[in-house]
């Protein structure tokens, strides 16, 4: 029935094949448990003072095992065979028939959507229920091919069952194959998909994928550019690995210090995040001058060649707006909703403002003479205070003053959201929008 040219027919067969698979994957795992316990027991009577034959306990558990082994032998077989070989199917009291069975290599690949999706989520369930014997490159590859589907849904039943395996420590060492051949797919998807809810997926388990499988310094770029996405949830999927990104960054950093205090690992994490944003911000500037570039060319064609190169500029064109977002706010209040609650230094405005009120352009003691008044007395009366002193671990450049900047004023209008959403209004954040605005 699976192989019916009736499509609801072959879809309800496809539907119940499955769960039986599924059910098999089940009771092949609880086997294998036994037959595991039913070692560990054996090897215990046999540690055990006494006569080593006729132990009738030992038998029992050899008789045992050999049961086991033989109930595992038939379920991986059939287990094996349903979805790539042949299938003995023996009824209680009809003759044995050898018939094709291979539902899954078949239907995986089925015209109708709705069983391919079935398909894939399946091999996902069995893969959680039944690793030993899925998470093989074998099986895997099924759901990498299906990676670049053309429906929305069956790529997104995909990511889902790669999402129940990668986020599984003890899957890894047997993902390492795959990770390689489809992990270039996967970022083409997060970066470019059509599907929201598919991209945010995505950007999920390539988040799993790094704790693992560190990416490339190109790759981990793609990723953080997200963080400036016009799509809300784009930005807050992605968020979690730009932290992994900036906490990386900050412990290279704060490593090459000599004994740093608790200050200068804040004042790093603050120095780290603005050459962050600013590294991206200038990635951001070229792929929009490409297009820009690309555009011109395209316009100098005319005939086919004019309607691909308006088909391609409105895709480059689509894809850099994605990037870089239409809304008003700019590229930085983008990036701080978005790490708001990730990266706690973004939220500490009164730190952002503390160091950007000092002379990053000054060095040693004229840094701690000139930042502030209150420093300039202290220093008169021989009185060193470091919190005025700029160190060259932490020390501005100017492009990163200014983008820091931004920061600040995106902080402290968040910061001034929330307070009103609480009914109380902070009087130093009013206070210090006085003193910006």
């Amino acid at each position: 029935m699976s192989s019916s040219q009736i499509r609801s027919f072959r879809h309800t067969a496809t539907v119940i094949a499955l769960e039986a698979e599924t059910a098999l994957c089940e009771v092949a795992a609880a086997v294998d448990k036994e037959s595991e316990v039913v070692a560990r027991q054996r090897e215990g009577e046999k540690k055990r003072k006494g006569p080593k034959t006729g132990n009738p306990r030992l038998k029992e558990l050899d008789t045992k095992a050999q049961e086991v082994k033989r109930r595992q032998s038939k379920l991986k077989s059939f287990i094996k065979e349903f979805v790539d070989g042949y299938v003995n199917i023996k009824f209680l009291y009809a003759p044995i028939l050898t018939k094709p069975c291979r539902v899954f290599v078949h239907r995986f690949r089925d015209l109708d959507p709705n069983i391919r999706a079935e398909c894939v989520r399946s091999i996902g369930l069995w893969l959680r229920k039944y690793p030993d014997h899925f998470l093989d490159a074998h099986y895997l590859r099924y759901v990498g091919w299906v990676l670049s589907d053309a429906n929305n849904h069956v790529r997104l039943e995909a990511v889902k069952a790669l999402s129940g395996v990668y986020d599984q420590a003890e899957y890894i060492p047997s993902l390492t194959h795959f990770t390689e051949r489809f992990k270039s797919r996967l970022l083409e998807m997060a970066t470019s998909d059509v599907d929201l809810s598919i991209r945010v997926a995505v950007i999920r388990v390539l988040g799993d994928i790094e704790g693992h499988f560190p990416l490339e310094d190109e790759e981990k770029e793609k990723l953080c550019l997200l963080l400036f996405d016009e799509e809300a949830k784009v930005r807050k999927a992605v968020s979690q690995f730009v932290r992994a990104v900036w906490e990386e960054e900050v412990e290279a950093q704060v490593g090459t210090q000599s004994k740093p205090s608790d200050k200068d690992k804040e004042r790093t994490g603050i120095k780290v995040l603005a050459q962050l944003l600013v590294k991206w911000g200038k990635a951001l500037d070229t792929l929009a001058g490409e297009t820009s570039e690309s555009e011109i060319g395209d316009d100098s064609r005319d005939g086919e060649d004019a309607t691909n190169g308006t088909s391609r500029r409105a895709n480059r064109r689509r894809e850099v707006i994605a990037l870089i977002g239409p809304d008003d706010r700019g590229r930085v209040a983008l990036a701080v909703d978005a790490l708001w609650e990730e990266v706690e230094i973004v939220s500490e405005w009164e730190e952002l403002l503390d160091l950007l009120l000092l002379d990053h352009s000054a060095s040693g003691e004229e840094s701690q003479l000139e930042a502030t008044p209150r420093a300039r007395v202290r220093a008169n009366g021989k009185k060193r205070n470091d919190d005025f002193l700029v160190d060259e671990a932490w020390r501005l450049e100017e492009v990163e003053e200014s983008i820091l900047l931004e920061v600040l004023v995106a902080a402290l209008g968040r910061a001034k959201e929330e307070a009103v959403g609480g009914k109380k209004v902070c009087s130093s954040v009013l206070n210090c929008f006085l003193v910006l605005y």
